[in-house]
């Protein structure tokens, strides 16, 4: 299947091809054991990445437009079907293009370790 690889350290976006689940974790990084779903896009596109990225990669990451958190490491977009099959993915690498910012080590650094500041923050129940 045609899949979108998000490489943060070198800051490419590629198409690459997976054959299966299994191949989702090579494709991720050579280190990858794990990975998680950070995100299901509507396409049902889905977005992923490597679970100990922070511990093996120890370097940079992305954000998409309108996210509040960055992802660590690479990260691979591929199609799924209603059932959770995999299927080519249905958005283009022009797309992502348009919506990621890569961040530096340092800009990881900063928002993982910066203070968080609850003063103005207000919770619900809800």
């Amino acid at each position: 299947m045609k899949a979108i690889k998000i490489d943060s350290k070198k800051r490419t976006i590629s198409l690459v091809d997976v054959a299966n689940y299994r191949n989702i974790c090579n494709e991720i990084n050579n280190s990858c054991e794990r990975f998680i779903c950070p995100m299901v896009f509507e396409t049902l596109d889905v977005m992923y990445a490597d679970y100990y990225a922070g511990i093996n990669c120890n370097s940079c990451g992305f954000i998409l437009d309108g996210w509040s958190h960055p992802i660590l490491g690479n990260a691979i977009i591929v199609g799924t079907d209603f059932d959770g099959d995999l299927t080519d993915v249905a958005m283009s690498i022009q797309h992502i293009e348009e919506q990621i910012t890569f961040l530096s080590k340092d800009t990881i650094a900063n928002w993982v370790y910066s203070p968080i500041n609850l003063e103005n923050t207000f919770f619900s129940k809800n």
